[in-house]
């Protein structure tokens, strides 16, 4: 097994227990992490976001596979299930992960889903029927950068 494939299968079994201190471990500190919710996030930022997401995640499972990597990058698909916090529904995502690698660290995380079946599921009916409109994927995506931004201003 590559390096990078043992890196992979350790970040998702780390994040399986919700270890989000565990987490820091395999990113750069010149890291990038985008997703449908987040674009370009810095190190520090991936650190909070991760944090944020263990402590508000409830009844949370991830399964994860087809880790591939080689010297440069890797991918990994994974799956998980969990309560939305800000509206107390169950969401299950499927997520495929593209990563960059240098010197055993993550320098690039691409992570993709169907924002659209997100919405439905962590929004509820408002999710459903408005979730496709940029209106709602905007308004997410806003509220997501400011409850990141206020958590880490409470956590300095």
């Amino acid at each position: 097994m590559h390096p990078n494939e043992v890196i992979l299968n350790e970040f998702y079994a780390t994040l399986q227990k919700k270890n989000h201190q565990g987490l820091k471990k395999f990113y750069a500190s010149d890291a990038v992490f985008s997703d449908p919710m987040y674009l370009n996030l810095r190190t520090e930022e991936i650190h909070a976001m991760w944090e944020l997401f263990c402590i508000n995640s409830k009844n949370f499972s991830l399964e994860f596979g087809n880790v591939k990597a080689d010297d440069q990058q890797g991918e990994v698909s994974w799956k998980a299930s969990y309560i939305y916090a800000s509206s107390g529904n169950s969401v299950t995502k499927e997520v495929k992960s593209s990563f960059e690698f240098k010197e055993g660290k993550i320098v690039r995380q691409n992570d993709v889903y169907d924002f659209h079946e997100w919405a439905g599921q962590a929004l509820g009916l408002m999710g459903s029927l408005l979730g496709w409109t940029g209106f709602v994927e905007n308004q997410v995506k806003e509220n997501a950068r400011k409850n990141l931004e206020a958590f880490m201003s409470d956590e300095l």
